[in-house]
């Protein structure tokens, strides 16, 4: 087994299945501030997996710069010739989405942005792709969330949570491609694409104290979730049936600090 360390302040996204080369697409991280640094310019990179391999050091194979830093990154990929390796999207501090080609990162150490619009409040914190590729979805202040068309990069609102908060997360179901869920400090919204303008199911935490930060889908049952809480004071992750969405189906309290991320095994 191979380990090395690569130290950088930002976020990423895996190269999807149906890439090659396989690696990390690496940008800036926007939620951070050093008033001593004299550097306050941006980069988007490229890490090739083969490296943890072949190269005495972890290190990018392509470093880029560009004006923009995110969020969060998502990399969906469909075989279309325009974009051989796919497009990578990211939410920014600003309210933009950017859409970036993939391939211009990768062969050609270029950021050829193919759509850059401002058009949330607030920060952007989330941003994830259908199953398919055929669309994004981002989620910004106020409760904001929109649909992005990836063959046009139109957008159009699914709905808006009953209750306005920062969108921190949204992630589609991975078993139904027309479900799509997103998350709050303290409530979850669900929505059925098919029956736009509202949520079909919004559930709040009970009790008080959370400050849900991750979500998860089950990946064999469309019906199933994983929440976390990051909040020092309730670190917990709640698993919630949908089916039965007045209470957790189980509360698992083992953390000692605020769970930052969660994910199925």
């Amino acid at each position: 087994m191979h380990s090395k360390a690569y130290s950088r302040l930002g976020v990423f996204t895996w190269s999807p299945i149906g890439v090659e080369p396989k690696g990390l697409i690496v940008a800036d991280f926007a939620q951070y501030f050093d008033p001593t640094s004299a550097n306050v310019s941006s980069s988007i990179e490229f890490l090739p997996i083969d490296s943890i391999y072949s190269s005495p050091r972890l290190a990018p194979s392509i470093s880029v710069p560009i004006q923009y830093r995110f969020n969060e990154l998502s990399w969906s990929y469909s075989a279309s010739s325009a974009h051989s390796l796919g497009i990578v999207a990211g939410g920014t501090e600003d309210g933009s989405v950017v859409f970036l080609d993939a391939d211009s990162i990768i062969n050609k150490s270029q950021a050829n942005i193919l759509s850059a619009q401002r058009v949330h409040q607030g920060h952007v914190l989330s941003v994830a792709h259908s199953q398919d590729s055929r669309w994004l979805l981002s989620g910004g202040g106020s409760g904001q969330l929109l649909l992005w068309d990836l063959t046009s990069f139109s957008t159009f609102s699914p709905g808006k949570p009953n209750y306005p908060d920062q969108i921190k997360m949204v992630r589609w179901n991975k078993k139904a491609d027309q479900i799509a869920a997103c998350i709050s400090s303290h409530r979850c919204s669900v929505y059925d694409l098919r029956r736009p303008g509202a949520p079909i199911i919004e559930f709040g935490e009970l009790g008080g104290g959370c400050d849900w930060n991750g979500l998860s889908w089950n990946p064999t049952d469309a019906s199933s979730l994983i929440l976390c809480s990051q909040s020092d004071a309730l670190p917990l992750v709640q698993r919630w049936d949908l089916r039965f969405a007045t209470a957790p189906l189980k509360d698992l309290r083992l953390h000692q600090k605020g769970v930052s991320a969660v994910d199925w095994a």
